[in-house]
């Protein structure tokens, strides 16, 4: 995004604190020390508070575009090394997905909340990742690397205990390391549940000799 750091840095600020307290009870003197710096130097970026939540739209529509933009480069990477039955490893299904995973855990408290609010919070944060999930698995069935089902519902299942767990812990902040433990973990147990197993030779031949 361009700008710069303490820029952003006092729209992260503004949007925890928003999604904490809310706009009213907000001040610039709050979001300056939350950033670390004195009001005057934030009044260097924003004119005031006002102009300062003006700003907070298109940067949760940047942030999230370039969210889902390195998951999606992720799931491309997965899926060149990912053909055939047996490919898909629990080990590489994380990969595709923890990056964003923490990139959302380590929002601070707040900020998921109100970054929903300001900038068609329901695409971002769930029509979009939904649907690039859909896709993935829709894929990842035509190698054969995941049973044959509904994309949509397998999508469904996969992501809502994954963001559940993010807004558990945006809530709490307390809750991020058993949420990050328990989204590897229903990633482990997901993929036990849906990665199509490579079958030995041995099996299929017991099959041919039957089917003669």
């Amino acid at each position: 995004m361009p700008g710069s750091a303490t820029r952003e840095k006092a729209l992260q600020a503004a949007l925890e604190l928003f999604g904490r307290k809310g706009y009213d009870r907000v001040s610039m003197n709050d979001i300056a020390e939350a950033v670390g710096i004195r009001a005057p130097s934030l009044y260097k970026h924003f004119a005031g508070k006002e102009a300062l939540f003006a700003a907070t739209a298109p940067y949760v529509r940047e942030r999230y575009q370039a969210l889902w933009q390195d998951a999606a480069n992720a799931q491309a990477v997965l899926e060149r090394e990912v053909r055939g039955p047996g490919a898909l490893s629990a080990e590489r299904l994380e990969l595709a997905t923890m990056p964003w995973v923490m990139a959302e855990l380590e929002d601070g408290a707040g900020f998921r909340a109100f970054a929903g609010q300001v900038a068609e919070g329901l695409d971002w944060l769930w029509d979009r990742p939904l649907t690039l999930y859909e896709r993935f698995f829709s894929r990842l069935m035509e190698r054969q690397a995941v049973k044959r089902a509904d994309a949509h519902t397998m999508a469904l299942e996969y992501l809502a205990p994954i963001l559940h767990l993010i807004d558990l812990a945006d809530r709490d902040s307390s809750r991020r390391a058993t949420a990050e433990e328990d989204i590897r973990k229903h990633v482990r147990q997901f993929c036990r549940a849906f990665a199509v197993k490579e079958r030995s030779p041995a099996s299929g031949g017991v099959r041919s000799l039957f089917r003669r």
